[in-house]
């Protein structure tokens, strides 16, 4: 765990940042081969739809559970950005399918896709602590969307996915920023609610 004196979010952004850039890709696999051991058993059996995100930045790459996920018969979907303010939206997809280049660059399902709500949302994270609170990429479109999707729905499950050096002491939180239910990294998994 990275211990911080007082950092706003934007320095310890900065930092982790850095040190996710620096990885070796070998070791990535491997940590992520051994992050998804870890999460397969969290992720709810009875959830119908899970949402999980295409790597962006050397995030941790969760292409397989998501494969576990539909090879035990649930519904995949992916983040697609809308607006600037608004929460995100998710959008059906198959492992199969070809996606198409989103805000950001990042990989969507193409716009003739069906919408879908997801009851399991895995969470890309940039930096966490042990209560819970997360850190991205300051936009906070995760913020709005859990939110969004606590106040229709219960139950669901909001699973941050990180390495464990991604840990940092304290994130400092703010009134929009939303909590997550548990983290699970290469490492551990954390229950935070």
């Amino acid at each position: 765990m990275q211990r911080n004196s007082p950092l706003d979010k934007n320095n310890i952004r900065i930092q982790i940042l850095a040190k996710r850039e620096r990885m070796d890709i070998v070791l990535a696999a491997e940590l992520a081969k051994t992050l998804i051991a870890k999460l397969m058993p969290i992720i709810s059996g009875d959830a119908t739809t899970v949402a999980g995100y295409r790597p962006i930045r050397n995030e941790v790459d969760i292409t397989e559970a998501m494969q576990h996920c539909a090879d035990r018969g649930q519904r995949l979907c992916l983040p697609v950005i809308e607006a600037q303010d608004k929460p995100l939206f998710f959008r059906r997809w198959r492992m199969s399918d070809v996606l198409e280049k989103g805000r950001y660059g990042v990989d969507v399902p193409p716009i003739d896709a069906p919408t879908s709500r997801p009851y399991v949302v895995l969470v890309p994270l940039v930096a966490f602590d042990r209560s819970g609170h997360r850190l991205g990429y300051g936009a906070g479109y995760y913020d709005r969307t859990i939110r969004a999707l606590r106040a229709l729905q219960k139950p669901m499950q909001i699973i941050g996915v990180a390495y464990s050096f991604q840990e940092v002491e304290h994130i400092p939180a703010d009134i929009n920023d939303e909590k997550l239910d548990v983290i699970v990294t290469d490492k551990e998994m954390i229950r935070c609610l």
